[in-house]
């Protein structure tokens, strides 16, 4: 972790009578251990990192397909999950209450329900969704949600909508209906 705020001076604030403003230092407030992070022998690049709603936890995808929830104060692992098809290219989490919904076109139910949602994509263009209230149980995998891998995957704040962009140079945009409404497809790109 590195705090990016931290301002320093050179020890001269002119160079050939050129005023200087404050630089930007970075100072590293804490390393973490490879082997608290994962307990693979082999060591595997980390591919994606994510802030989650909670104040300290993240989520870290790994080129193994393996998906950690870290908590950075705590220095600790607190779930595992692995994901199908290749890298972890993408991770976005969703959470708070906006009722029962239903994606009649990929056949998904009370996914996106009010609880905890992780999603995560891979570089063979796979999206998962995973319930972390349930120890990071599978929900449902999108296989083939792009032709090829998926670059970026993100929930629009406050609504059940989830955005993906991919190598395939499409964005595709997933919305969970209410299951008293239809679906038509999803939108893409």
């Amino acid at each position: 972790l590195w705090n990016i705020r931290t301002k320093y001076a050179l020890p001269s604030d002119s160079i050939s009578g050129m005023s200087l403003t404050p630089l930007y230092r970075r100072t590293c407030i804490h390393r973490f251990s490879a082997s608290n992070l994962s307990d693979s022998s082999t060591p595997s690049a980390v591919t994606s990192l994510t802030q989650s709603p909670a104040i300290d936890v993240v989520g870290i995808g790994f080129a193994s397909g393996e998906i950690s929830l870290y908590d950075i104060r705590a220095d600790e692992r607190l779930m595992r999950i692995y994901m199908d098809g290749g890298p972890v290219r993408g991770l976005a989490f969703r959470s708070g209450v906006f009722g029962l919904y239903d994606d009649h076109m990929l056949g998904l139910s009370h996914i996106v329900g009010g609880e905890s949602v992780l999603a995560s994509a891979s570089g063979s263009g796979h999206i998962a969704l995973w319930d972390l209230n349930n120890g990071g149980r599978l929900i449902h995998m999108m296989r083939g949600a792009h032709d090829r891998a998926v670059t970026a995957i993100e929930w629009i704040p406050g609504q059940p909508v989830l955005v993906s962009a991919g190598e395939d140079n499409s964005v595709k945009v997933v919305h969970f209906l209410k299951h008293s409404q239809t679906v038509a497809k999803p939108d893409v790109f």
